[in-house]
C-alpha cells in the first residue's frame, strides 16, 4: 500500500467516525436537581441530589405514541415498541439501567407533554411493570422499578406539531434549564416511592463519544477532504 493511498484511507475513516459521532448526539438527557421531601434511605433532607435520563436515538414505534395540537405522548409499553430510554442514572444509585424484558408488557416508559394557558406540563416515567430497572440504591439495596418526574413548568418552548415527531427533536428545540412551579419527583423501589422536591431540570444534548475531539463541522470538512484527495489521486491517475 503506497503512502498516498494510506493517508487517504486514513481521512476517509476519519470522516466516517466523525459523523457517526454527529449521529450520536441526537440523544438527549433529561436531568433532575432534586431536593427529597424527608431523610430517607440515604437521601438527607436539604441536600441537592440528580437524576437523569438519556432518549434512544429514535422512537418510530410506541404502543401509546398520541399527538394533537397543544399534547404531544411518547409511549414504551411492550418489548415490541422501541426503546424511550436507553440510560437512567442517580446519585445514590448503583448499577446500570437495563430495559425491563421479564414478560412482554414489563416495559412502561412516557415522555409526556402538555400545554396549558400559560403553562406547560412535563411527565417523564421511566419504568417497570414487572421487574426493575437494574438499579440499587446504595443505602439497603433496594431494587429500582423506575423514575418519575410530573413537573409544571412556565417559559418552556415546547412545540406541538400535531403530528407524529421523534421526540429528539422536540426536546433538543427546547433546550435549557427550567424552574417548575409545580409538580414532584419520585424514585420507586421495591420497597416503595420516595418523593423529592425539583428545584430544576435541564434539557440538553447527549455527552457524544466523538472520536478525536471532531465536531460536526469537523467531521464534514474531513469528509470533503476525503472525497477532494481521492479526486485529485484519479486526477493524476
Amino acid at each position: 500500500m503506497s503512502p498516498s493511498s494510506f493517508g487517504f484511507k486514513k481521512v476517509l475513516a476519519l470522516s466516517v467516525l466523525a459523523l457517526a459521532g454527529v449521529a450520536a448526539q441526537a440523544q438527549v438527557v433529561i436531568s433532575f436537581n432534586v431536593t427529597p421531601q424527608s431523610g430517607q434511605i440515604g437521601y438527607n433532607a436539604g441536600n441537592n441530589y440528580t437524576f437523569s435520563v438519556t432518549t434512544g436515538a429514535s422512537f418510530l414505534t410506541g404502543s401509546s405514541n398520541l399527538f394533537f395540537p397543544g399534547a404531544n405522548q411518547w409511549g414504551e409499553e411492550f418489548t415490541t415498541d422501541d426503546q424511550l430510554f436507553t440510560t437512567v442514572t442517580g446519585d445514590g444509585l448503583l448499577g446500570s439501567f437495563a430495559r425491563p424484558v421479564s414478560t412482554s408488557a414489563d416495559a412502561n416508559s412516557y415522555l409526556f407533554m402538555l400545554s396549558n394557558p400559560g403553562s406547560d406540563s412535563l411527565f417523564v416515567l421511566a419504568s417497570a411493570d414487572d421487574s426493575n430497572i437494574g438499579l440499587t440504591t446504595v443505602v439497603g439495596a433496594l431494587a429500582v422499578r423506575g423514575i418519575s418526574a410530573n413537573l409544571g413548568v412556565s417559559g418552556a418552548t415546547f412545540s406541538y406539531p400535531g403530528v407524529y415527531s421523534q421526540p429528539n427533536g422536540i426536546l433538543a428545540a427546547a433546550a435549557g434549564t427550567y424552574f417548575p412551579t409545580a409538580g414532584s419527583f419520585t424514585l420507586e423501589t421495591s420497597e416503595g416511592d420516595f418523593p423529592f422536591n425539583v428545584n430544576s431540570f435541564t434539557i440538553g444534548p447527549a455527552v457524544s463519544e466523538v472520536p478525536f475531539g471532531v465536531d460536526s463541522t469537523t467531521g464534514l470538512a474531513l469528509l470533503g477532504l476525503a472525497s477532494a484527495w481521492k479526486l485529485r489521486r484519479r486526477n493524476r491517475s
